[in-house]
């Protein structure tokens, strides 16, 4: 007797996924980034990260409404850079909270 193939199951959302957003300053640059804060960040969008996907990353910064100019600004940092703004980034002020 074959056995019947298992249907994968999928997942979907409810509802779009909502973020707080922080702003905070870098001793990089001198103007102020809003991002959503950095505990929204996903496992998956932080493997992405690991392996060098910074793609995944933008493009999550821009369905959380990040401008194209901080985008720009973020992946323009060299690798000191980033650390530095990383620590600023979790250190932000809450700025947003999500919409209900």
């Amino acid at each position: 007797m074959a056995q019947k193939a298992k249907a994968k199951k999928t997942f979907t959302r409810k509802s779009q996924k909502r973020y707080e957003m922080v702003t905070f300053t870098t001793p990089i640059y001198e103007e102020e980034f809003t991002f959503p804060a950095v505990k929204h960040m996903s496992q998956k969008l932080a493997m992405a990260l690991d392996a060098g996907q910074f793609k995944v990353f933008y493009e999550w910064l821009r369905n959380a409404g990040v401008s194209e100019e901080e985008i720009d600004a973020f992946a323009a940092l060299d690798g000191e850079e980033t650390r530095e703004f990383i620590d600023a980034w979790s250190d932000g002020q809450l700025a947003t909270l999500p919409k209900s």
